[in-house]
């Protein structure tokens, strides 16, 4: 019988790896700073069954194979090519390898399960505070525009009507499903946007285990939400030296156009700046839940004074944006003038989407 996989890391070996020095050590520095020290990267950011869950084919590590070898696999190539300064701007293939890895790492952290389970916390208590819960939770679903029989009623009424909300090992099956089910429909919001990668000759760069960031509009009032739809720009430590920007394209106004964005030939490549660095790192640092990694040499750009690990992901009633860095630093926007698409580019973009929308784990129902 195979060995199941039971340590799991929830952001990547691959990836923390461009922060580490040559024997493979990672700097780590624990939330509010107190706890600072130096790990090999096998055990950074790893937690015990995260991804395990009971499958049709008895497989409980199906998940984890699926990511490691679906995900992660084509996006690791891609990062060395890159780190390498190989390749870029990349070619369709690779930069939907890059573009599935950024999307599917948004949703696949320990903050994302909680935040699914604090959302289904608050559900349950106001469903269940009264005698027609369940109508409740079938009136808002119409009201929505979803129609829903009895028997998903039932199944609904089942998930939510329990005395603290759901199980965590419910829980846990939900946050899996929902980032397999949910990848295919939120690409377009990672390859629609124009890419730019910064390569720093005299500036470092930090990360944490959420290393996707999301910029807010410098404009945008300070309670607005914020999701990847509506960030000025996704952004992401790709190395030590290299940062990645998906920054915002006007031509998203025309759906149209994202078939044309996605080839890349809009992306390009500039140096990087002190204020770009700071960008980053400010970012990384606030963005983080428990943890911030950097290269051992490079201790010093974490403050001696953080935040405290963040434990509620939801606040008042709607998703805490508080992670959210204002867009103030990010670079000159430059979209694409020619928005014509050819039928080719049209058909490819369909097809990826379909590809994205059948690729599940062995025995994954």
């Amino acid at each position: 019988m195979p060995q199941v996989a039971r340590r799991h890391h929830t952001v990547p070996k691959f990836y923390l790896n461009g922060f580490a020095n040559h024997g493979g050590r990672i700097g780590l520095v624990r939330l509010p700073g107190d706890v600072r020290t130096v790990q090999p990267t096998k055990d950074a950011s790893v937690i015990k069954n995260f991804y395990n869950i009971d499958t049709a084919t008895g497989q409980p590590d199906a998940v984890e194979t699926f990511i490691s070898e679906q995900i992660e696999g084509p996006a690791a190539r891609v990062f060395e090519k890159i780190r390498n300064r190989d390749g870029w701007p990349l070619d369709a293939r690779d930069r939907e390898a890059l573009a599935t890895l950024v999307a599917f790492q948004h949703m696949r952290g320990p903050d994302s399960r909680r935040r699914l389970g604090q959302i289904a916390t608050a559900i349950a208590q106001v469903a269940t505070s009264t005698d027609s819960g369940r109508d409740n939770l079938v009136a808002d679903a119409r009201a929505r525009g979803v129609e829903v029989s009895d028997a998903q009623a039932d199944e609904m009424w089942e998930f939510f009507a329990q005395t603290d909300g759901p199980s965590a090992a419910t829980i846990s099956e939900a946050h899996i499903r929902m980032m397999i089910d949910t990848l295919a429909d939120v690409m377009p919001y990672y390859v629609g946007r124009q890419w730019t990668l910064v390569r720093f000759r005299r500036k470092y760069l930090l990360t944490c285990d959420t290393p996707i960031s999301l910029l807010r509009h410098p404009s945008a009032h300070p309670n607005a939400g914020l999701g990847i739809a509506t960030a000025a720009a996704i952004i992401l430590p790709v190395s030590r030296d290299t940062g990645l920007i998906m920054d915002e394209s006007t031509d998203l106004i025309d759906e149209k156009a994202i078939p044309l964005i996605a080839t890349g030939r809009f992306d390009r490549s500039i140096e990087g700046t002190t204020n770009l660095a700071t960008m980053f790192n400010h970012a990384s640092i606030t963005n983080a839940r428990r943890a911030v990694y950097h290269h051992p040499d490079d201790h010093h750009l974490v403050p001696t004074d953080l935040h405290e690990p963040r434990e509620f992901e939801i606040m008042t009633g709607r998703i805490d944006t508080s992670d959210a860095v204002p867009a103030t630093a990010t670079i000159n926007r430059n979209p694409p003038h020619d928005t014509k698409l050819s039928l080719l580019e049209s058909r490819q973009h369909e097809k990826e989407h379909d590809r994205l929308s059948r690729i599940r784990p062995n025995g994954l129902r």
